[in-house]
């Protein structure tokens, strides 16, 4: 499974994950990257505003949309757990 493959399942559907948060504590969540499914606040960071200065990608974390807390949120790729169900004890790496 790869960084690639999750973001393409989490464009199609909600995705189950698990990651370790900065704090050493679990986080289970239901994510997705689904257009119909993300319903973005007023003010959402991710708008893009007249004359803002585009923001370097971090590859390192992935930021998603959390159903169930109507919220984006993100994560480190190297503290993701499991996805669907599938266990990843090491996280992912480049």
């Amino acid at each position: 499974m790869t960084k690639d493959d999750i973001l393409a399942t989490m464009r199609l559907d909600d995705v189950n994950i698990e990651f370790m948060k900065v704090d050493g504590t679990m986080r289970t969540m239901v994510a997705t990257l689904n257009g119909d499914k993300i319903v973005s606040p007023p003010g959402d960071p991710s708008e893009t505003k007249a004359g803002a200065v585009a923001r370097k990608t971090n590859t390192e974390s992935c930021s998603v949309w959390d159903v169930e807390g109507s919220a984006w949120k993100a994560f480190r790729w190297a503290n993701l757990r499991s996805v669907n169900g599938t266990h990843l004890p090491n996280g992912l790496s480049e």
